[in-house]
Order: structure tokens, then sequence, then C-alpha cells
């Protein structure tokens, strides 16, 4: 996320990314924000990335950690050029609140 951020986003110091353990971020995601993150035994992992099974809802929080939007970024009638404008003028809406 840093790096995609660094090529996509001014302001990147304004912003956190958020990181952890495996065992914490699992935590935060299905205790705090409710979403699925399963981790994939070792043995059935196809590449080194392959850590967990997981939700594909990108979820954005303000800076009262609260979830500010949460959208759905793969699946059935999910296209990418449609989701990219709603992530940005989400993020356009937290800057001005700040």
């Amino acid at each position: 996320m840093k790096k995609y951020g660094e090529r996509f986003w001014r302001g990147l110091q304004r912003w956190m990314f958020l990181t952890g353990t495996k065992a914490e971020i699992a935590g935060l995601a299905g205790d705090s924000l409710k979403l699925s993150a399963v981790p994939v035994k070792p043995e059935e992992r196809r590449n080194d990335a392959d850590l967990f099974i997981h939700s594909t809802n990108f979820v954005i929080v303000d800076q009262h950690a609260r979830a500010a939007r949460i959208i759905e970024t793969q699946g059935d009638g999910v296209n990418w050029t449609n989701v990219q404008p709603r992530l940005i003028t989400t993020v356009r809406q937290l800057e001005r609140e700040r």
C-alpha cells in the first residue's frame, strides 16, 4: 500500500498505512472491522504473498478510527474503473475534514 500511495497520491506523509503481525492484522480485520481474514496454511500457499484468504473490501478509516467507507473491489459486477473514483472521492473528503 505504501508503494502504491507513493506512486499515486500526493501528501502521502499525512497518511498512515496499517501493518502488524499476522495475528494482529487478522484480529483487527475480524474483530474490529468484521472482515474475513483466514490464514492460509504454509503448505497450501501458492506464493510468498498468499498469507490470507480475505475479504475484497477496501476500508478507509478516518482520523477518529471509524470506517469512513467500505468499498467492494472485486466480484460480480465490480469494475475497477468504477471503484477507483469512489476511493479518491472518499480520500479527498477526509482530507478536507482535517
